[in-house]
C-alpha cells in the first residue's frame, strides 16, 4: 500500500478524485445536506475554499512536481532510454496541500488494509 502513496501519479489521481467528489457533493442538494448533517461545523464557504485549495494544488503539481529536486531519471550512453523517475518510486511532496492529502491517503489505506486482514482471517 505504501508504494501507491509514494507514487506521484497515484497521489495526483486521488487529488483529482477528491476535487470531483467535493464538486459533486456541493452541487447535489441531497449529498450536500447529508454531508452537513454528518459533519457539523462546516458551511458552503468552507467547502468552496477547500475545493479551490485542492484544484490549485492539482494545477501546480500537474505543471511541476513538488517532489525532490535534483534526482531526475538516470540516463547513460549505454542505456539512452529514460530511467525510472524518482517521483514514481519515492514521491514526497513539498506542497502543503499535496503533502496533507498524501498523509491522509497513507492513513486511510493503512487502516483499511488492517480491516481487510482482520475480516479475511489473514493476520
Amino acid at each position: 500500500m505504501i508504494s501507491q502513496v509514494l507514487n506521484r501519479e497515484f497521489v495526483l489521481d486521488q487529488l483529482r478524485g477528491l476535487a470531483k467528489y467535493i464538486e459533486n457533493t456541493s452541487s447535489d442538494p441531497s449529498a450536500r445536506n447529508t454531508f452537513f448533517r454528518n459533519h457539523s461545523g462546516f458551511d458552503v464557504k468552507d467547502i468552496q475554499a477547500n475545493l479551490k485549495l485542492i484544484k490549485d494544488a492539482v494545477a501546480r503539481e500537474t505543471a511541476l512536481s513538488s517532489g525532490q529536486r535534483g534526482f531526475g531519471p538516470a540516463t547513460t550512453k549505454r542505456t539512452p532510454k529514460r530511467g525510472t523517475d524518482l517521483d514514481d518510486l519515492s514521491f514526497f511532496s513539498r506542497d502543503p496541500i499535496v503533502s496533507i492529502v498524501q498523509s491522509v491517503l497513507e492513513e486511510y489505506l493503512d487502516a483499511h488494509e488492517k480491516e481487510h486482514r482482520s475480516t479475511s482471517g489473514n493476520q
